[in-house]
């Protein structure tokens, strides 16, 4: 298969901005500051939309400030594409490092107390983005992901997953 036969790749916009857990949540007077998620991160999915979907990439989703329970649906949703389809998942918004617990993407209902069962845990990605057979199975022979690369600067965490075929 060529390139130009494949389909186009599919963008997943992901931007969380509102938080419940109080050291992330932004009061009217913090919005304002210089280093608040309030607006950059729907104005940051905006310009990645807009950049990407020049190209050939169609957006497929966009979902502002999803909970924990709607970040893994939408991961595991992504995650069982075609084959020969790629897609780009782009998160945008708070991420923290949490020593032995590790580094967690902060969702809307995040809370520190709770964060092994709120956030997606860094190490629970690979778990998420893999294809799987309707036994709950890994299928290995239909795709391999890119992992996260965390953003500079910021909380904000970068999401990217490129999917596609694994030759056989």
């Amino acid at each position: 298969m060529i390139a130009s036969d494949r389909p186009a790749p599919l963008l997943w916009a992901i931007g969380t901005s509102d938080y419940v857990d109080a050291t992330y949540h932004e009061d009217e007077q913090r919005r304002g500051e210089p280093d608040s998620l309030y607006r950059p991160v729907p104005r940051s999915l905006d310009t990645v939309i807009t950049a990407l979907t020049a190209t050939r990439v169609e957006l497929e989703r966009r979902q502002d400030n999803p909970s924990t329970t709607d970040l893994r649906a939408l991961l595991h949703e992504a995650s069982q594409a075609a084959a020969d389809q790629v897609v780009i998942i782009y998160y945008t918004g708070h991420g923290e490092a949490f020593g032995a617990d590790g580094y967690s993407l902060i969702t809307t209902d995040f809370t520190k107390p709770l964060r092994w069962t709120t956030g997606i845990r860094g190490t629970d990605l690979p778990h998420l983005l893999v294809k799987r057979r309707p036994n709950g199975d890994i299928d290995p022979h239909r795709w391999r992901a890119g992992m996260p690369t965390p953003c500079r600067g910021s909380h904000a965490a970068d999401l990217c997953s490129r999917r596609q075929h694994r030759a056989g």
